[in-house]
């Protein structure tokens, strides 16, 4: 219990506060958990409910840890099936398609989720139900007796370098800034990997970043010439420890959701009419590439990419610009 409070605590404290107050938040917690003795209460007064339903809960998200799932995906993981679970308010076994299907629509208006939301809801479920059934808790997994969520896939739009250059000219005198945004549209680097980017990873001579993705699996990312002058310069002699730091916390690493309004900040001063935020420059880094004629597996080995299926929605979105741009040019 002395582990898994805070951890639960933390989790749902990081869906309303920035990563400087959670940081707080943890050392309030380590400092005074200790000295006091905490036993959960039994969910519904019902003894069965907790031995059949959180033991095998807690051993799931140790096996998915162990797997290498990274923090904020267990995170969400752990929120929305603890949700199902007191929706339904029995044993794991004894669910039904019915109270998947009751729950999915329960929860999309409850939350005004998307289709695309639900869906995503509906797969981790299926996942939980899937280790259940393979290590022999249940007999049948109830979410595959559902019928899959079909929801309307939209084409997304990269910044154009016209959007890309008036970036740069917003943050050319805020080294830090401007940093920042070359290291992700240089690298297609996801917020977590570049969160977690050692000093120590990064080789200069060649020009490249070993990286931690999804699973602990590990990758090497290119950087540019104009990120590598910026990245020099920035850290400025320092050798090891998270590339940024929190502005209000000198000894603290910088937390997902300040690293995302740093540049939704980037996005406002260069005037953009959406968000500047981690995805979008991913998402420029995998179309411009696309455009520059790189093959399909090579940039999904770049992007931490399993399935090209997911490496595939770029290519789309480059003939969508690619088309644009041909009906700019030719009459």
């Amino acid at each position: 219990m002395e582990t898994t409070l805070p951890n639960e605590l933390i989790g749902e404290l990081k869906k309303k506060l920035g990563s400087e107050s959670i940081f707080e938040v943890e050392k309030a917690l380590n400092r005074i958990l200790p000295m006091y003795e905490i036993v959960r209460r039994e969910i519904c007064g019902c003894k069965d409910f907790d031995e059949d339903i959180y033991i095998l809960y807690r051993e799931y998200f140790r096996k998915k840890e162990s797997a290498g799932i990274s923090k904020t995906t267990l995170s969400q993981y752990s929120y929305q099936i603890k949700e199902f679970i007191q929706y339904i308010n029995k044993s794991p076994e004894k669910a039904s398609a019915e109270d998947v299907n009751n729950f999915l629509d329960f929860i999309k208006e409850k939350r005004n989720l998307t289709m695309h939301s639900k869906s995503l809801r509906r797969t981790i479920l299926s996942s939980f139900y899937t280790w259940l059934q393979i290590n022999g808790y249940v007999r049948l997994n109830p979410v595959k007796q559902t019928e899959p969520i079909k929801y309307k896939i939209l084409t997304r739009e990269a910044l154009t370098m016209y959007e890309l250059k008036q970036c740069r000219k917003a943050c050319q005198l805020d080294l830090r800034a401007s940093t920042m945004l070359e290291l992700f549209y240089s690298t297609g680097c996801r917020r977590a990997e570049i969160l977690s980017i050692d000093i120590q990873d990064i080789n200069w001579s060649g020009r490249y970043i070993r990286i931690l993705g999804k699973e602990n699996k590990e990758r090497f990312v290119f950087f540019s010439v104009r990120c590598s002058k910026l990245l020099m310069e920035y850290l400025s002699g320092r050798a090891k420890g998270q590339i940024f730091i929190s502005k209000r916390y000198s000894n603290a690493p910088i937390g997902k959701q300040a690293i995302a309004d740093e540049l939704r900040n980037i996005g406002k001063q260069a005037g953009l009419k959406r968000n500047l935020h981690p995805h979008l420059l991913r998402h420029t880094f995998a179309v411009t590439m696309m455009e520059h004629n790189v093959a399909l597996n090579d940039l999904a080995i770049i992007m931490g990419h399993e399935d090209l299926k997911t490496t595939a929605i770029y290519a789309k979105s480059s003939l969508t610009r690619l088309r644009k741009e041909h009906e700019r040019a030719i009459d």
